[in-house]
């Protein structure tokens, strides 16, 4: 940093953005506008692909020092390391073009990486064309995405091996997303065959989804215990069912409080007999 730059910084009465616009030369005001930046920000020489310049804020995000970067050559700490569209970004590099934000691997001094967004703009320096590039770090976002990412599958396995036979179903138009290996082997149909069926098919729930009989593939009507409650996926509002099959229970229950009629019928019998 200049002493013209750190003059700025340490006069008083004044404030910084009017203290900058009166800076004594273009330079000094762009160096101390970068130096100002809240984002991490470097600039490269555009002729020898070094850097000129560097703010606190990009050394405390790569945890280094001036010397580290500054002379330096882009081939020896190339902070585009990694972005998906490398032909498009350098072709923008060469001819002085802006560079829109792309996603980036910057290369640490301590020789790991950091996943950054990398966004760069043409500017002068001392009459010599220069890059000025502005980073946002997404470390934290990333893991936050990983994490995510990984409860999902977590929970989308879960729900996939359940012994408990469950459908997952939008409420907005009552069609089914998506239905576990436990429900479609209880009623013979694949998850692809239930995924985008409505609740209101009368193939399936011929009394509606809410009556607890299902009928299955083959024909045959199942008696089942049912339970809804909502989930939330991805911030919207979704329908979880649960089905539990009784039809065997139903008929024995039936079965016996027939048995136990026919025997008072029985007895009331006898006993006018």
């Amino acid at each position: 940093m200049t002493n013209d730059c750190l003059d700025i910084f340490t006069r008083p009465h004044h404030t910084l953005a009017s203290t900058v616009w009166h800076a004594p030369d273009r330079m000094t005001r762009l160096e101390c506008s970068i130096e100002s930046h809240p984002a991490p920000a470097i600039v490269c020489g555009l002729r020898d692909l070094r850097y000129v310049m560097v703010n606190r804020s990009f050394l405390a995000l790569t945890d280094s020092a001036d010397e580290d970067w500054l002379r330096r050559s882009m081939y020896e700490r190339n902070i585009l390391e990694g972005v998906a569209n490398y032909a498009a970004v350098k072709r923008a590099l060469v001819n002085a073009q802006t560079i829109p934000q792309t996603r980036a691997s910057l290369a640490m001094p301590d020789g790991t990486s950091r996943p950054v967004i990398v966004t760069g703009q043409p500017v002068t320096v001392a009459g010599q064309p220069c890059m000025l590039f502005t980073l946002t770090d997404i470390e934290a976002w990333q893991q936050t995405e990983r994490h995510y990412d990984q409860l999902r599958t977590s929970v989308e396995t879960a729900f996939a091996t359940s012994t408990a036979c469950m459908m997952i179903v939008d409420p907005a138009d009552n069609f089914v997303t998506v239905a576990n290996d436990s429900f479609c082997s209880l009623i013979g149909y694949s998850r692809s065959d239930l995924s985008g069926r409505s609740t209101d098919d009368i193939e399936i729930w011929p009394s509606g989804i809410s009556s607890g009989f299902v009928r299955t593939k083959c024909g045959q009507r199942l008696e089942c215990r049912i339970s809804e409650a909502t989930i939330m996926i991805a911030d919207k509002a979704y329908a979880l069912w649960t089905f539990q099959d009784v039809t065997n229970r139903r008929i024995d229950e039936r079965n016996l409080a027939a048995a136990i009629e026919a025997t008072i019928s029985e007895s009331k019998w006898l006993s006018h007999a």
